[in-house]
């Protein structure tokens, strides 16, 4: 029973965190993400004013000031929109981590954010908006091949899951997707990364137009490490998960290997769950 209950526990949380519904009260939850939503504008119009405040010569405090808001806007836009918080807390559900690699996978994932929002900028007056049909950071191909990239690497981790436990011949198996889970574990940290969020996009153009571009850079920067923040307690909350779910099976039982299985299985389908879901929204919203 205790077996059950923890797998029951697994499945519940994974799946309320992939698909984003389910809960008990959908009007409070719609509540909340509005509330995340007006949040986010008004500290982008806060931002703005500030941001002229430098252009125009005003102190450190300023810069401070508008850091600070960078960096809530980052954990806000991303417990409100952001994929990389599920993506991560259903990654280390599946996997046995320890806390010190859930924070180099979100500052990791926070590094590439500022990293890419900085080059599509640069490169945006150049021909990226002729390529791409529309700003930057609502480049269609951009985000859907992230959300493909990140979709394969859940498939990939869910049928090495079922290939490794159900093999006779699984020490053959994980010897030969050891590469692959390496490969699969910095793919999903790229891609969950590449999607720039809209308001930092929004702060680099101010800041090149009006020749503040290091203060443009120090905000992202303040933006990705706000975002990082939030994925690492999502990707935490993954690995308390895990160990919760494996506290009550005995060590080297069946029913260990049976819910570590399904876990892993778990895992994987929700980061299809989360790619197919993101993309969708994003097509419907750009074509609905």
């Amino acid at each position: 029973m205790l077996m059950l209950r923890s797998i029951a526990l697994a499945s519940f949380i994974l799946f309320l965190g992939s698909s984003g519904a389910g809960a008990a009260e959908p009007d409070l939850v719609s509540a909340a993400f509005a509330s995340l939503i007006d949040w986010q504008r008004e500290i982008d119009r806060n931002i703005g004013s500030i941001l002229m405040l430098i252009r125009d010569g005003a102190t450190a405090i300023a810069l401070l000031s508008s850091a600070a808001l960078a960096f809530l806007y980052g954990m806000l836009s991303e417990l409100g929109s952001g994929h990389g918080k599920l993506v991560a807390a259903a990654y280390f559900a599946g996997r046995g981590a320890r806390l010190a690699r859930a924070f180099l996978m979100a500052c990791q994932m926070g590094l590439i954010h500022a990293a890419l929002a900085a080059l599509l900028v640069g490169a945006a007056d150049i021909g990226l908006r002729h390529i791409f049909g529309g700003t930057p950071a609502h480049s269609i191909w951009l985000r859907l091949a992230a959300f493909a990239i990140i979709g394969a690497v859940g498939i990939f981790l869910g049928v090495h899951t079922i290939r490794s436990k159900f093999s006779p011949d699984s020490p053959a198996i994980e010897e030969q997707d050891a590469r692959l889970k390496k490969y699969a574990h910095y793919a999903l940290i790229a891609a969950a990364g590449s999607i720039p969020k809209a308001g930092a996009i929004l702060i680099l153009i101010f800041a090149f137009a009006n020749d503040i571009a290091v203060t443009g850079l120090i905000l992202v920067a303040a933006v990705s490490a706000g975002m990082a923040v939030t994925i690492f307690i999502f990707a935490a909350a993954g690995i308390g998960l895990r160990r919760a779910a494996l506290t009550f099976p005995e060590e080297n039982t069946p029913q260990m290997a049976l819910v570590t299985t399904l876990l892993g299985i778990l895992s994987g389908l929700s980061i299809v769950i989360v790619a197919i879901a993101f993309s969708s929204q994003f097509l419907m919203d750009r074509y609905g």
